[in-house]
């Protein structure tokens, strides 16, 4: 197993998930996912990458967004996720693929907890499932979103540092 301690002293919740199998099981949790899960990181291992999902989750933008990955794509959601104890929260998820350099795969999805009056729209695809409420500017979900992105990129090459770490590039 590769070495992701480097990504457990991250304030952003962070999950690995192994694309070999069709579940997506989560092979590395970091403390932050821990906390806002309220799932301990061995209870988070194995578990599918929609194990946070419930009865209000939208289940066709999460399965959109899974589509994306399995392409060879990113994808990104704004989705009502289920914390351990049953409350609802809503997430911004980031999902990326890692690449080691001797041929492992991987995804890399960040996780941000977003307030539920900034989730009105779907981040992913540009489409509005929900109005926004009233006296909500567009422009602090869009300053929001560049952020959100701007993090996840530097958590994921933080992540594929830690992956190739100890592997040589082929020539």
């Amino acid at each position: 197993m590769q070495n992701f301690n480097r990504l457990d002293l991250l304030s952003t919740a962070v999950t690995i998930a192994d694309p070999r199998h069709v579940s997506l099981p989560l092979i590395y949790a970091n403390a932050a996912f821990s906390r806002i899960s309220g799932y301990s990181y061995q209870e988070c291992l194995g578990q599918s990458s929609a194990f946070l999902s419930g009865a209000l989750t939208d289940k066709l933008a999460f399965a959109d967004a899974s589509k994306r990955m399995w392409q060879g794509l990113s994808a990104q959601l704004c989705v009502l996720k289920y914390r351990k104890n049953g409350d609802p929260f809503h997430l911004f998820l980031v999902a990326e693929h890692l690449r080691a350099f001797c041929g492992a795969r991987y995804i890399l999805n960040c996780y941000f907890e977003v307030p539920p009056e900034m989730a009105w729209r779907e981040l992913s695809f540009g489409t509005y499932r929900h109005e926004p409420p009233r006296g909500h500017h567009k422009d602090v979900n869009a300053q929001t979103r560049t952020s959100i992105l701007h993090k996840s990129k530097t958590i994921q090459m933080l992540a594929e540092r830690a992956l190739n770490q100890g592997h040589k590039r082929a020539s």
